[in-house]
């Protein structure tokens, strides 16, 4: 079932963990967040995710980026 938008935004802290849990040296693009977050029944445009994104100040993915 689709959660809704509201429900994301009560709880986009914790939907955004899967940034927080990413490999760094693979961190993900905000399209594959926005694929991950549709799959658990989310669904955001990718401009959406990058403006979630930065209101939890998480940085973009070339920022995320660590060499292993």
């Amino acid at each position: 079932h689709t959660r809704s938008v509201s429900a994301f935004l009560q709880n986009r802290s914790s939907d955004l963990a899967i940034v927080r849990a990413e490999d760094s040296s693979h961190p993900l693009s905000d399209a594959a967040i926005a694929e991950t977050l549709a799959a658990e029944g989310i669904r955001l445009a990718r401009r959406t995710v990058a403006k979630y994104r930065e209101m939890e100040g998480i940085a973009p993915k070339s920022e995320r980026k660590r060499s292993s």
